[in-house]
């Protein structure tokens, strides 16, 4: 039927089943971005990036209280801190790195025995002292670890092109000075 011969009122209820339609795909893109944003944060909380962050904070106000230029309300106070923040930051680059796919992947691997193994490991590596003897991952995490290497996203992660941007080091060496600065103010 030619458009000249339609009445108004065909047009706009064709009108308005198109508006409804644009407006369900919106709400449905939407949500479908607030549900991988959750699956990043998730995966940045299931890799402990957090707790990671908070020990190597820990670590070095302890060097400090050593040489006594911190003290141990420094040290609480950073215990007590929540670094949200950190989660963000690499749950945003996770966002921007990684396929759906990949998070899914990630997640299964972080949150099995064997991943949680190796960065407690991966942890237990980076804050060792020189005297300390070396951790060793076990045979079964060491297989799962090797699996998860092989595939894309082991390979992005673990090369630190997905959380180890210029980006993500300078908002959270940003948070973490603000920290430690808060942190200082309550000190006497």
């Amino acid at each position: 039927m030619p458009i000249h011969s339609r009445t108004v009122p065909e047009l706009g209820t064709r009108a308005l089943i198109l508006t409804a339609l644009v407006a369900l795909t919106s709400v449905a893109f939407a949500q479908a971005r607030k549900s991988a944003a959750a699956q990043a944060t998730l995966l940045a909380r299931t890799m402990q990036v957090d707790q990671q962050a908070r020990l190597r904070l820990e670590t070095s106000v302890r060097k400090e209280m050593a040489e006594g230029s911190a003290t141990q309300q420094e040290l609480d106070c950073v215990r007590a801190a929540k670094l949200d923040f950190v989660l963000d930051v690499y749950a945003r680059a996770i966002l921007a790195t990684l396929s759906s796919e990949d998070i899914t992947r990630a997640i299964a691997f972080y949150a099995s025995k064997e991943g949680q193994g190796f960065l407690k490991h991966s942890i237990a590596q980076e804050l060792r002292t020189p005297e300390a003897a070396p951790t060793e991952l076990t045979p079964a995490e060491q297989a799962a670890l090797t699996k998860f290497l092989s595939t894309s996203v082991g390979k992005k992660i673990l090369a630190g092109s997905v959380l180890e941007t210029v980006e993500s080091r300078t908002s959270i060496a940003r948070g973490l000075l603000a920290l430690t600065t808060k942190c200082q103010a309550l000190s006497p």
